[in-house]
């Protein structure tokens, strides 16, 4: 799903559930940067986005992620060949 999307469901899960602490998603098509995946915030103790950023190659990849009201923690992602890179 989208950045957009994400956000989308996570407002539906909240609307149902506003104590909802975490929500699991897979993002795709979207580039990390050091402070956000696809423009959603990292966790501040999200793990260092370096491996993430590497895999990426500054081209768009397909996250799994953990969103929390802090931030998204990144969990893995999928390198070209579809190997899957545990971050």
């Amino acid at each position: 799903m989208s950045s957009g999307e994400a956000l989308d469901e996570v407002a539906r899960v909240l609307a149902d559930d506003p104590w909802t602490e975490s929500w699991p998603l897979v993002l795709a098509g979207v580039v990390p940067d050091r402070v956000s995946i696809g423009g959603l915030p990292l966790h501040p103790r999200a793990r260092d986005p370096w491996r993430l950023i590497a895999v990426s190659g500054g081209h768009p990849l397909t996250v799994a992620a953990e969103w929390t009201p802090q931030g998204l923690r990144p969990l893995t992602t999928w390198d070209d060949d579809g190997t899957a890179v545990i971050l």
